[in-house]
C-alpha cells in the first residue's frame, strides 16, 4: 500500500478479468490527492489503459491516497459513487481481505472438524 501513485495505476492494469471485462467499454478520471493532475482510466476490448488526463472527465472521483491504495488491494470499493465505476470494478479479480478471511476461517473449521472427527474413533 505504500508503492508510489504511479505504480499503483499501473498494476490495476493486470487486474481486469478480460473474461468479464469482453466488450466494456468505459473511461473516467481519478484526482488522488497530493497528485498534479488526474489520472484517466479506460477499459476497452479487455485492456485497461492508463494515461494523464488534462482535465477531469464526466464521470470522476477524488480520492485519499490511502483510499485509492486500499481500493487497489481490494480493501475498498467506489462502486457507490458512479455506475460507470461500478462496472469497471465489476471486472477487476481484485484480491479481497474480507473473502480472505473468510476462506481461513473456513479452513480452519475445516481443520477442526478434522481433528474432532479422529479423536472419537
Amino acid at each position: 500500500m505504500s508503492a508510489p501513485l504511479e505504480d499503483s495505476f499501473q498494476y490495476v492494469r493486470y487486474l481486469v478479468d478480460p473474461r468479464k471485462a469482453e466488450d466494456t467499454r468505459l473511461a473516467f478520471t481519478v484526482s488522488v490527492e497530493g497528485a498534479e493532475k488526474p489520472t484517466r482510466i479506460e477499459l476497452r476490448n479487455g485492456v485497461i489503459i492508463i494515461s494523464e488526463a488534462s482535465k477531469k472527465e464526466q464521470t470522476h472521483i477524488d480520492v485519499s491516497s490511502k483510499e485509492w491504495a486500499e481500493f487497489v488491494v481490494g480493501q475498498r470499493s467506489f462502486a457507490d459513487r458512479d455506475k460507470t465505476i461500478a462496472t469497471f470494478e465489476s471486472v477487476l479479480a481484485r484480491p479481497s481481505a474480507p473473502e480472505v478471511s473468510e476462506a481461513v476461517d473456513d479452513q480452519l473449521d475445516d481443520i477442526g472438524e478434522e481433528v474432532d472427527d479422529s479423536s472419537v474413533h
